[in-house]
């Protein structure tokens, strides 16, 4: 999915300087703020979006405000643990305003960007 929201950065042209992707950690006993930084870089993600990480209180008031859905799975032998999550997108306009919510990861680059457009342009500063 990283991919998806790489591509639609890059089909926003010059609106992108408007838009921000953000996405929010489920795992943050593993996703430090290196771990993170080194993923942006390896998706090619650097410069193109955010990854809020923190505590898991702080973040589970964040979960919870958005509806995610996160389940930990039992550690195996070796520490190594999978972590079930909901897959929600949302498109929030400039006032904050949660204005369309794509359930799941079976959407495309150019799907995500043809919602994120009308909301660019109601700024009045085209799209």
């Amino acid at each position: 999915m990283a991919n998806i929201f790489g591509q639609a950065y890059d089909k926003l042209g010059d609106s992108r300087s408007r838009a921000a992707f953000v996405a929010v950690t489920v795992d943050p006993e593993r996703d430090t703020v290196d771990r993170v930084r080194q993923y942006l870089v390896e998706q090619h993600l650097r410069g193109k979006m955010s990854f809020l990480t923190g505590s898991r209180p702080d973040l589970e008031a964040v979960w919870s405000a958005h509806h995610v859905a996160v389940a930990k799975g039992a550690p195996e032998s070796g520490g190594s643990y999978d972590i079930a999550h909901s897959v929600l997108v949302y498109v929030i306009d400039a006032q904050g305003r949660e204005r369309t919510l794509i359930k799941g990861s079976d959407f495309t680059a150019g799907q995500l960007v043809g919602e994120m457009r009308p909301l660019l342009s109601e700024s009045g500063q085209g799209g």
